[in-house]
């Protein structure tokens, strides 16, 4: 379990209760974790929208996994985010995305 004080039943109860209609919300989660997370969501009517694997370098498994969820199944394709190069420099991806809070990359 990722968290040891709100559950993924809590976290889900919260959502039905403050999500407007046809809104979405966001989780990241390592990835086995995630996968028991959209099993609950999916039961409770939310499915994934958009997906994100996040991977430390091209040839690792994804360690984390971005789901942004609505209301019913809708067809997306995974999109794949890689962190570093083999040399563990941030790919230009990354780097794209953190550009805004660092000085020097």
């Amino acid at each position: 379990m990722h968290t040891t004080t709100l559950t993924y039943e809590d976290l889900l109860d919260a959502i039905a209760r403050l999500m407007q209609p046809g809104g979405k919300f966001s989780v990241m989660l390592p990835r086995e974790e995630f996968q028991v997370f959209q099993e609950l969501a999916e039961s409770e009517g939310y499915y994934p929208h958009e997906l994100l694997h996040v991977h430390r370098t091209a040839s690792d498994y994804p360690f984390r996994k971005v789901g942004i969820f609505g209301d019913g199944p809708k067809e997306m394709e995974p999109e794949i985010l890689i962190l570093q190069d083999m040399d563990h420099e941030y790919t230009g991806d990354m780097a794209k995305l953190l550009y805004p809070y660092y000085l020097y990359l």
